[in-house]
């Protein structure tokens, strides 16, 4: 049995998972074409790399304006999703998900999360439960920022477990989100951020000391700061890796330099995740096999690794709940 064919059979939980970006090329044609616009003008790279950060953002930006505020686009997002994540033995996901990018490009956001709830719960019913961790577009601001935690008080998403930032991680310093974070906690919700893959490990530092995240998306910089480091194995931040990604957008320059072994050896607690799958040609079950294939982590470590993903989760009795209910099977 491949490492890949061992790490495809046992229950997986998936913590960095956008969902505007789990859109396959497929769709992402069908749908540019459906609009009469060139295919080949954004979405995942054919060859799942890109000239860099930037030249990712905006194939990604594309491939959201796609989506536009059709309810039956989103409807086709989601379920292409939970299809894809039933097969990678995926029983538990947080998916990432940006309102205000919907509501910019037109979606109203009560009916955009209608749609949302409706397809999460069928997804539910297929044997992938799910969470959603509420994100706003860094350079978009504070006021945005707000703006989203607003939309969620007006209307909550019942799934909604957590608020984050993605996107830029050197565009606005992180104390502008200070209270923005403090509000979210107000209304019960957990809190992540992306920080340390672009931004150097000040990027962490920063984020750290004024937004006190409970976990750290990429978070990869820090194995160029010592103290950092043991601040963060000291504190058991967890730091939600997406190794292909990190290859892909060029913030390590090959496989063999990611630093996770670096990190997994200082004692951080680190899971892994596809980031956004298609845009990366990647699968968690990929993931898994990397570490062993490539970056010299032995099975049972990666297999460790995975199962920490149920233990830090969010809704970690549901992640646990799920896990069971798979071994049963």
């Amino acid at each position: 049995m491949t490492n890949r064919e061992h790490f495809s059979l046992r229950p997986k939980a998936e913590l960095h998972l956008h969902l505007e970006g789990t859109l396959t090329p497929e769709l992402y044609r069908a749908w540019s074409i459906a609009d009469g616009e060139n295919p080949d003008r954004g979405g995942p790279s054919p060859n799942g790399r890109y000239l860099g950060f930037r030249d990712f953002l905006n194939r990604y930006a594309e491939g959201c304006r796609r989506l536009l505020h059709r309810h039956e686009r989103l409807r086709q997002l989601v379920r292409s999703w939970a299809a894809s994540a039933l097969k990678e033995q995926v029983v538990y996901a947080e998916l990432t998900v940006s309102p205000l990018i919907f509501e910019k490009l037109g979606f109203p956001y009560e009916s955009f999360a209608d749609v949302l709830d409706e397809e999460l719960e069928n997804a539910s019913k297929a044997g992938i439960e799910t969470r959603v961790l509420l994100d706003s577009v860094r350079q978009w601001g504070p006021a945005a920022a707000a703006r989203v935690l607003e939309l969620h008080s007006r209307r909550p998403l019942p799934r909604a477990i957590a608020f984050g930032l993605a996107g830029e991680e050197t565009s606005v310093p992180a104390r502008e989100f200070r209270e923005v974070y403090d509000a979210a906690r107000a209304l019960g919700l957990r809190t992540t951020l992306h920080a340390g893959e672009w931004g150097g490990a000040d990027s962490i530092r920063e984020g750290l000391d004024e937004l006190g995240p409970d976990r750290i998306a990429h978070g990869i910089a820090a194995a160029g700061d010592r103290n950092l480091l043991e601040e963060i194995v000291r504190k058991k931040i967890p730091l939600d890796l997406a190794i292909t990604s990190n290859l892909a957008t060029g913030a390590v320059a090959t496989l063999e330099s990611h630093p996770a072994r670096a990190l997994f050896l200082a004692g951080a607690r680190l899971t892994i995740s596809s980031d956004d799958p298609p845009y990366f040609s990647t699968t968690i079950t990929q993931e898994a096999a990397l570490l062993v294939d490539r970056l010299g982590f032995s099975v049972d470590e990666a297999d460790s690794i995975l199962d920490l993903a149920f233990e830090v989760a969010f809704d970690r009795e549901a992640a646990n709940r799920t896990r069971n209910n798979f071994r049963r099977r």
